[in-house]
This record gives C-alpha cells, sequence and structure tokens, in this order.
C-alpha cells in the first residue's frame, strides 16, 4: 500500500465544506481553544434548575464535580430533574464531557449544594 492510500479503495474523506482530505490536503487540526486558557468556578445548585454551563460552541471539553454531600443531577438540556439525568454522586462524583456544547443544567434534593465546574 502507497503512504497515504488509504486500505479501502473508493474511501475518500471530505471536510463539512465539501474539500477533499488527502495526504496533499490535510484536514487542520486545532488543538486548545481561543482563549488558551480554560475557566474554572463553583456553581450553588438549588432544588430548581440551575444553569450550570451556558451554551458554548467553542467550548471543548467541561469537567464537572459534585462538592457537596447531596446528590447532584445533570441534564445535557433545560429540565433537570431529581432520579433523572446524569447522576453526580456526593463528595466528588463528577462527569467530563468533550462532544456536547449545549447549555448544562442541575437540581438538588437541597439548596446551596456546590458544583465545582471547568470549562475548556
Amino acid at each position: 500500500m502507497a503512504r497515504g492510500q488509504h486500505p479501502k479503495p473508493g474511501f475518500i474523506l471530505y471536510t463539512e465544506d465539501g474539500i477533499t482530505v488527502s495526504p496533499i490536503n490535510p484536514l487542520p487540526v486545532v488543538i486548545g481553544n481561543s482563549s488558551g486558557d480554560g475557566t474554572s468556578f463553583g456553581t450553588a445548585i438549588l432544588t430548581s434548575s440551575t444553569t450550570v454551563l451556558v451554551d458554548n460552541p467553542a467550548r471543548i471539553s467541561a469537567i464537572i464535580v459534585n462538592d457537596s454531600n447531596s446528590t447532584v443531577y445533570l441534564d445535557y438540556g433545560t429540565a433537570p430533574a431529581l432520579h433523572k439525568g446524569i447522576r453526580l454522586n456526593r463528595y466528588g462524583g463528577s462527569v467530563t464531557e468533550d462532544i456536547y456544547t449545549g447549555i448544562i443544567t442541575a437540581v438538588s434534593d437541597a439548596d446551596g449544594k456546590t458544583v465545582t465546574v471547568t470549562e475548556l
């Protein structure tokens, strides 16, 4: 097999603009984000829907850690509910997200429970 040749003949990659990807015209890859660093903060979660992260198409990754003594439930959208969605166990339950860039909300069974957030 020649260098740069795909093992399956006839297999062609295209960018979303319809440009052919090849060894001569490689797919551009960007590592990092536009600001060059992440943002870290704590958010108090309520018994009603609480926004943890706003919609951010430039988000590369997000890490959310439950830093409280109560279970927190996340929703990829605007309708978090107890005992549904992504459960973050108390004292360190966490999730890392590197695909979804939309709004993330949360709810807890007691007001004022903190999650720590890092967004890259």
